[in-house]
């Protein structure tokens, strides 16, 4: 019998064909909503900007105009915020995580001063660096994730998360049962241990990644 996996973020067409090729039947929803919220930031008053997620690009995108000036460089977290970023016009410096980022900064630019775009339910580890290094940096919060659980009567072999607020959001209304939890990052794995006994996260911090780990993990128990 086919396994079933339950994603928490609705997928690409590409990215539903990479589980349904391989066999395994989807059930999908947004665990989280993500909405921009207003700022009102002088972006060339810092060095450079930093992002540590999509989200954070979408909403400067957002509020952006023609003739809103950036600074040259930015620096973010992971490979597609940074081909996001680039589209801005603007060189990028990228790690794979916001603690390898944190490293880049304090060790290679601390001297400059930063603007931190970030969302209201970010994680503490690059603030902290910074300030633990005297590394000249405002934060502004430019977008909200609000949990939107969906309950689901019935039981999947594997649950994609993709953020700890996703997580969160769908054990609001959702019994914990068997599942393994195939998880983008080492901050979403975290959390789910708060509630699946099994979780496995992928290579690298991307949906792809996560679902290759999930086809790997459920062909060879199918």
């Amino acid at each position: 019998m086919s396994s079933t996996i339950l994603s928490t973020k609705v997928l690409s067409p590409r990215q539903k064909d990479m589980v349904l090729n391989a066999g395994i039947r989807l059930v999908q929803y947004d665990a989280i909503k993500i909405t921009p919220v207003s700022f009102d930031a002088d972006c060339t008053a810092c060095d450079a900007l930093i992002f540590t997620s999509q989200n954070a690009v979408n909403a400067l995108i957002e509020q952006k105009t023609g003739n809103t000036a950036l600074p040259s460089m930015a620096f973010c977290v992971g490979e597609k915020t940074k081909a996001l970023a680039n589209t801005l016009g603007i060189d990028v410096v990228f790690a794979e995580n916001a603690q390898a980022l944190a490293t880049i900064i304090i060790e290679q630019h601390r001297h400059k001063s930063f603007l931190f775009l970030s969302g209201k339910q970010r994680l503490d580890i690059l603030p902290n660096q910074l300030k633990k290094n005297k590394v000249r940096f405002t934060e502004i919060h430019v977008y909200d994730t609000i949990p939107t659980p969906n309950k689901i009567n019935r039981s999947f072999d594997g649950i994609l998360f993709f953020s700890p607020s996703a997580v969160e959001s769908h054990y609001q209304l959702n019994e914990v049962g068997s599942s393994i939890a195939f998880c983008i990052g080492p901050t979403t794995e975290k959390a789910a241990k708060g509630y699946n006994e099994k979780t496995i996260i992928a290579n690298k911090p991307s949906i792809e990644n996560v679902l290759v780990q999930a086809i790997k993990q459920l062909r060879i128990h199918d």
